[in-house]
């Protein structure tokens, strides 16, 4: 006899493992009145004594359909192979342990029990990796496939075919339930991840593990997977390795491997820069001949490598103004891009410090700063410099400035150095960070035009017209303006201390409040007084003179 046991919510249980994909609570009896009355009188042609109740399943035409769970009391009868179809979808996983008790001897079986798994032609796709310790009363068979395309695939559990031996075994199937981004074995299944830390990921011998990304142009991506020492302070034996991918699975970075011998932990990291819109995804995968697993980490940060980014493109470069930014990093894939507002006839002066290695070399991501136009092309470049004694090596750039515009600093590396590097950036010169303000043009003050005067019979008193104040011209600050930077305090990072320089005329009076050519909001002449008040004040005047007139008559 043969069952299935799950548990809560569906989860199948072997011993104090839980296997998810059961639906219920169920014990298999195959008991049908036809086969007790055939096996009463001995005649069950092509079936063992003991066989289990998905017999007969010899061959994959008459294998039984299995789902994800755990089958207890099946028998492998000496000389006969036990054949179990399961369906899998592209990019799952598919999970099987195969448990067979020892003899009382503590070995396995005398028919040596084998676990496979293979196609619909019979080709064999994976096989089960033995495994037992002293201490076991079992001996399991167990494998890992994940499945390239929607498909059937057959278990097939075998033994030696000399030995008239019957033995017990029981069947734990998994699918996609290594861990909670299941199935993501390829791209098209990838896992959408957002920026920070997922823990308790499960990676198998033979399976990819994908993940999608969004970046955008310019923005840099930190990835760190963790996997955990073994106990003899190797890593894992199915050598886990990270790389990043585009759509059509071309490689755009690989893992750096770093670890120390106090570490409990090997690290698989990179930093990538994206030239552009768009999805990439990460991929862990091992060893598909070390038939093991290993749990694992990712760490994912998206343009967190300084406060300037993303700035990897010239149209997301930040504004500087003269000063000194520091505690900015470098990583070996990116370029730092830095926007100038300059004017003609302006020096630039900059220095980029970037602190030398432990042994006194320079860092191995061999930085260097380059001055380019708003096109990319090179204006001018640094010049190294340091002494023994210095804690530090200096790249230092000078330019003289031939006209008006933007010009653009950018930092960079060695992509294959597989480092980054901390730096400082000091602007100086007689760069201001503004571009010029041009002279306001005095409004000319208009001529007062004389009234015509009327000739009453009675004289009234003349109303004097007020001529026209002439209008104050605000300045207004040039288009290229940058006030220096300001500088804001951050957990675990120093603010750029600018030096002051900005020029250019302030929009705002001497008490600090907006100036105002028009306080009152009638500039269009219905208000205050006018030429238009003196007009209307003539009119009333004639007009009380004729009625005066009218009632001498």
């Amino acid at each position: 006899m043969s069952s299935q046991t799950t548990g809560d919510a569906g989860c199948a249980t072997a011993g104090t493992d839980a296997v998810c994909g059961g639906a219920a609570t169920r014990r298999r009896v195959a008991v049908g009145v036809a086969l007790v009355a055939l096996v009463g009188v001995g005649a069950v042609a092509g079936v063992a004594s003991g066989a289990d109740e998905y017999e007969p399943n010899d061959d994959i035409g008459s294998a039984a359909e299995l789902s994800p769970g755990t089958y207890t009391d099946l028998e492998l009868v000496g000389g006969e192979n036990d054949y179990y179809a399961v369906t899998v979808e592209r990019g799952e996983t598919l999970a099987v342990t195969m448990t067979v008790p020892k003899q009382d001897d503590g070995d396995e079986p005398d028919n040596d029990p084998d676990l496979a798994l293979v196609g619909a032609e019979g080709n064999e796709l994976d096989e089960g990796d033995y495994r037992t310790e002293p201490a076991w009363d079992r001996v399991e068979y167990a494998f890992g496939y994940e499945a390239d395309t929607d498909r059937t695939v057959y278990l097939r559990v075998y033994g030696d075919e000399d030995e008239d031996v019957t033995a017990a075994y029981d069947l734990t199937i998994r699918r996609g339930a290594n861990d909670r981004f299941e199935a993501n074995g390829v791209l098209s299944k990838a896992t959408a991840l957002e920026p920070g830390t997922y823990t308790d990921l499960t990676l198998l011998d033979v399976e990819r593990d994908n993940y999608a990304l969004a970046v955008d142009a310019g923005e840099t991506l930190n990835v760190t997977m963790t996997v955990p020492k073994q106990a003899d302070g190797d890593e894992a034996d199915n050598d886990p390795d990270l790389v990043l991918v585009d759509a059509d699975g071309n490689e755009l970075d690989e893992g750096d491997y770093r670890t120390e011998p106090a570490w409990d932990r090997v690290e698989y990291a990179f930093g990538y820069e994206a030239d552009t819109d768009r999805t990439v995804y990460l991929r862990a995968y091992g060893d598909e001949a070390a038939e093991v697993a290993t749990s694992y980490d990712l760490t994912i940060r998206r343009g967190a490598n300084d406060r300037f980014e993303p700035n990897g493109v010239l149209s997301k470069a930040p504004d500087l103004g003269p000063g000194t930014y520091t505690d900015l990093t470098l990583l070996d894939v990116e370029r730092d891009n830095y926007a100038l507002a300059v004017d003609a006839g302006e020096t630039l002066d900059v220095t980029m410090t970037v602190p030398k290695q432990s042994d006194g070399d320079e860092a191995d991501i061999h930085p260097d700063l380059v001055l380019v136009d708003a096109d990319g092309n090179e204006l001018a470049d640094a010049e190294y410099v340091s002494e023994p004694a210095w804690d530090r090596i200096e790249y230092r750039l000078e330019h003289e400035v031939d006209t008006d515009g933007t010009l653009y600093l950018r930092a960079y590396g060695d992509e294959a150095a597989e480092v980054w590097s901390t730096y400082n950036l000091t602007v100086g010169g007689s760069f201001d960070g503004a571009t010029s303000t041009p002279t306001p043009t005095a409004t000319p003050t208009p001529t007062a035009t004389p009234t015509a005067t009327a000739t009453p019979t009675a004289t009234p008193a003349t109303a004097t017209t007020a001529p026209d104040a002439p209008e104050t011209p605000t300045a207004t600050p040039g288009s290229g303006e940058t006030s220096a930077p300001t500088a804001t305090p951050a957990d675990g990072v120093a603010t750029e201390t600018p030096t002051d320089g900005a020029s250019g005329k302030e929009p705002f009076g001497g008490d600090g409040t907006p100036t105002d050519s028009d306080p009152d909001g009638d500039a269009d002449g219905s208000g205050g007084s006018g030429p238009g008040f003196g007009v209307v004040t003539v009119v009333l005047a004639l007009a009380l003179v004729a009625a005066g007139a009218r009632r001498r008559a």
